[in-house]
């Protein structure tokens, strides 16, 4: 009875440990598979972060090259074109109502194209409107001209 009892009671105290050691391997486990997955939130923080950091920096690029073509523009006494747009103070406008010879002449070979010459009769009405000799074209209406040649406008 003695040996029964003993054998019963290591038993129990087995299966007590391997039911402890099956909970305490369950426990690494799911501590193991929130490691890992920790992990991979982490990795993917990492890649958003790089993202956007590229983004940025080629925000930053972007925004240097623009100040740099303002920049250039302020400089240059013409007007000028930044991604296709006039640069805003730097165009004027002149509406001509009236018909008749406008009394200006381009250079054939520039574009865009530049006032090589204003009509002495015209002079003060064309300095008036703020066109002077080496003034730019770059518009007329509302269509860029400043690619075209003086054949094509």
């Amino acid at each position: 009875k003695t040996a029964s009892k003993i054998k019963n009671r290591l038993r129990k105290r087995l299966l007590t440990e391997e039911s402890q050691a099956r909970t305490e391997v369950e426990e690494q486990a799911e501590v193991q598979s929130r490691l890992q997955q920790a992990a991979e939130e982490q990795a993917e923080m990492q890649s958003r972060l790089q993202q956007a950091e590229a983004s940025a920096e080629a925000a930053a690029e972007k925004q240097s090259q623009l100040k740099d073509k303002l920049a250039a523009a302020e400089a240059a006494a013409d007007p000028i074109v930044v991604d296709g747009e006039l640069v805003e103070g730097a165009d004027l406008e002149v509406n001509i109502e009236e018909p008749g010879r406008l009394g200006l002449s381009f250079s054939p070979n520039d574009v865009p194209l530049r006032v090589k010459k204003i009509q002495a009769d015209l002079k003060e009405y064309w300095e008036a409107q703020g066109v002077v000799k080496g003034s730019t074209l770059l518009a007329v209406g509302s269509t860029y001209v400043g690619r075209l040649g003086i054949e094509e406008v």
